[in-house]
């Protein structure tokens, strides 16, 4: 398996990071979610045939996630648009399409 490693021998400001690491993310096919509302985490889980995609809003008000794409709720089957309104301390769980899809 082929592995990257980057070596920054320099201070840059914080945009040069946010930029160098979206590009790092995308080269090695990592989900991005730009914009993550401060509280809100994600996480993705997966095993041999399936991923999932786990969001959690840990605040007390209410937040709204930009994803990708149309998903498919796992609690009630229900589609998750595009901006996903999340109440406070809610969590949702999608699949995620395989990686060859």
């Amino acid at each position: 398996m082929f592995r990257t490693v980057y070596y920054l021998g320099t201070f840059p400001e914080e945009d040069f990071y946010v930029d160098f690491m979206r590009d790092a993310a995308d080269q090695s096919g990592l989900h991005n979610f730009p914009g993550l509302p401060e509280g809100v985490q994600i996480s993705i889980r997966a095993n041999e045939s399936t991923r999932y995609l786990f969001l959690m809003n840990l605040t007390r008000k209410q937040q709204t996630v930009q994803l990708d794409r149309t998903y498919r709720s796992l609690f009630d089957d229900r589609n998750i648009n595009q901006a996903l309104t999340m109440d406070p301390y809610a969590v949702e769980i999608v699949e995620l399409p395989h990686k060859n899809a």
